[in-house]
């Protein structure tokens, strides 16, 4: 069960992005923004190159006992692919009230800009 602090979890939109619904998004080792490259011309960490990015939410935490996998984010990629994927990681943004989801760009998606479509926990969807 995902443990909402205040509220339902609330995505973080970007102020400044081209797209008024664009999620605010970051590459997770790189720290840099839009348009994702699906893999990285080198590897940063170990021979896998595949971006992982990282979205912010506020007032989601998950339940002690659960899994970062149980937390699903659905991307739209710049083609309108939607694709479903199992968080690899969720944890509170040191110091602030959000929460850092990361997770795996999919190999079949296009590189470009990450659209919101919806996210939250299996059991809801």
């Amino acid at each position: 069960m995902v443990v909402s602090v205040s509220g339902p979890p609330e995505l973080v939109l970007e102020d400044s992005g081209p797209f008024p619904d664009q999620a605010a998004a970051v590459d997770s080792v790189m720290s840099l923004r839009d348009p994702f490259l699906v893999v990285r011309p080198l590897s940063v960490t170990g021979s896998d190159r595949s971006t992982r990015v990282t979205r912010f939410l506020k007032s989601l935490r998950l339940a002690p006992s659960e899994m970062p996998s149980f937390f699903v984010v659905n991307l739209m990629d710049s083609h309108s692919q939607s694709y479903d994927l199992a968080a690899e990681d969720v944890r509170a943004a040191f110091n602030s009230d959000l929460t850092q989801v990361t997770f795996r760009l999919p190999d079949k998606s296009t590189c470009g800009h990450l659209h919101p479509a919806s996210y939250g926990p299996w059991a809801q969807q």
